[in-house]
């Protein structure tokens, strides 16, 4: 005789019975998101912004110095735009700090033209 296995107590995997949805809820769940999501400033609800946990990819690059607020021009845009600026980027044995002038490979293509940044 076999012993009947305590898995075998939960729905099977197609049905809905039992099974929750993405879309299914709790009342407890959804009330501490919003509670999450927005905090209270003099007696009204103020929507917060969550700070997205997925760092910047930089391929392997990091920063070098204190970071400090600098209006810098971006191309295509008529105002310049403040931005977290840094004293330099490094990787590995490279080191490129403010004011030097690097060659960008531009594509995968040999055709392709290098770009020239300062």
């Amino acid at each position: 005789v076999a012993k009947e296995c305590p898995q075998s107590a939960k729905p099977p995997s197609g049905s809905r019975s039992g099974a929750r949805g993405s879309s299914d809820v709790s009342p407890l769940n959804r009330e501490k998101k919003q509670r999450l999501s927005s905090a209270s400033v003099g007696g009204q609800t103020v929507a917060k912004q969550l700070k997205n946990s997925r760092q910047k990819s930089t391929n392997g690059w990091r920063t070098v110095g204190l970071p400090f607020e600098k209006e810098v021009f971006t191309v295509g845009e008529e105002t310049l735009a403040m931005r977290k600026c840094f004293e330099g980027i490094h990787r590995d044995r490279d080191v490129i700090r403010v004011r030097d002038t690097v060659l960008l490979k531009s594509g995968p293509r040999k055709k392709t033209l290098p770009y020239v940044a300062k």
